[in-house]
Order: C-alpha cells, then sequence, then structure tokens
C-alpha cells in the first residue's frame, strides 16, 4: 500500500519505500495504553481527597487504583492490538475517526483512545453476529 509507506528519493530517478515493521506501531500501542492507564489513575487521585482521609481508605483506595490501573493497561494493550492488526490488513475496517497509522506514533495515538476504539470494535463486532 504506497499511501501508507514512508517515500524517500535518493535521486531522480530512483526511489525506496520504507515500511517501519509491525512490532514498532504495536508497541506505540502498548505506550499509549499505558499513558492512557497513568492519565485515568491521576485523574482518579485528582478527584479523591487522598490526604484528607484516614490510612485505612487510603490503603483500599490505593490498591482499587492499582487494580483498575492494571485491568485498564490490558485491555488497553488487546484494543489498541486489534485495532492496528485489523487496520493494518483489512480495507474494509470503519472506525468513527479516520486514522492511518504509520509508524510508532500513530500506535500510540490508538493506545491513547483504546478505551473509546474499544467500545465501538465492541459494538462492531457483536452487531455482525
Amino acid at each position: 500500500d504506497p499511501v501508507s509507506r514512508r517515500k524517500y528519493f535518493f535521486s531522480g530517478e530512483e526511489s525506496v519505500y520504507f515500511e517501519p515493521p509491525l512490532w514498532s506501531i504495536l508497541a506505540g500501542g502498548v505506550i499509549g495504553s499505558f499513558l492512557l492507564s497513568l492519565f485515568i489513575a491521576i485523574l482518579q487521585i485528582k478527584k479523591h481527597s487522598y490526604f484528607k482521609v484516614d490510612r485505612k481508605e487510603n490503603i483500599q483506595f490505593t490498591l482499587s487504583l492499582l487494580w483498575a490501573g492494571i485491568v485498564n493497561f490490558i485491555f488497553g494493550i488487546i484494543v489498541s492490538s486489534a485495532v492496528i492488526l485489523l487496520l493494518q490488513r483489512t480495507s474494509d475496517f470503519n472506525l468513527p475517526i479516520t486514522l492511518s497509522v504509520e509508524d510508532y506514533l500513530g500506535g500510540i495515538v490508538i493506545g491513547l483512545f483504546s478505551s473509546k476504539l474499544g467500545e465501538t470494535l465492541t459494538t462492531t463486532l457483536t452487531s455482525n453476529t
């Protein structure tokens, strides 16, 4: 697919196409999923009056936040990997936004939106059955 490949000209007559390996795009998805999980955790800490409650409640809050962060991270990895593979290997997969994933930065963007993309993916897959 020439649109998704980067084109570098070395002379006026020849061109060479470089395509990043799939693992680098998937690694970007993992990084984006981690950033999303971290963002959600920090947002929850900001909402919670962490220093104004007793120690037992802080421990419970911290453990629940850690568990939620791990679950969000794993969910993000699965969703971003599935979306990246579908975008790279199929041409008829439609998302609510137009995406062109060309390198690890595109993978990071997919990972950052993995929560909403997961909802869309679930709706798309379950409505066709």
